[in-house]
């Protein structure tokens, strides 16, 4: 992790389905993680059941987002459905392997 930077920022989701509507909610969150500098973030997806396609735009550009400034996103406790629509999709590759071991277990802020 990068000198000066804070822990990842655990964002734990509290709703069953993601939809393009909380795209907003999660850009705000990518702002603020970036303004504390703490650009890596950790979106706990467990209890989530459904993410639309306007949801999973809105994960790759806060990735893209993050990226540009040192951080990343990465995603624990998906559930089947969605590890399943992320591998079809080939955004497993990006969200689900932890950059560490620490940032996968890291608690919850």
């Amino acid at each position: 992790m990068n000198e000066g930077l804070l822990p990842p920022r655990i964002l734990t989701v509290s709703r069953r389905r993601l939809r393009r509507d909380r795209a907003r909610v999660l850009r705000t969150h990518v702002d603020r993680a970036i303004g504390e500098n703490r650009p890596h973030l950790v979106l706990d997806l467990e209890g989530v059941d459904f993410v639309d396609s306007g949801f999973l735009g809105a994960m790759v550009e806060a990735l893209k987002h993050l990226r540009e400034r040192g951080g990343d996103l990465r995603i624990r406790g998906a559930g089947r459905e969605v590890r399943t629509l992320l591998a079809l999709t080939g955004l497993d590759r990006l969200f689900l392997s932890p950059p560490s071991p620490e940032a996968a277990r890291g608690p919850l802020s």
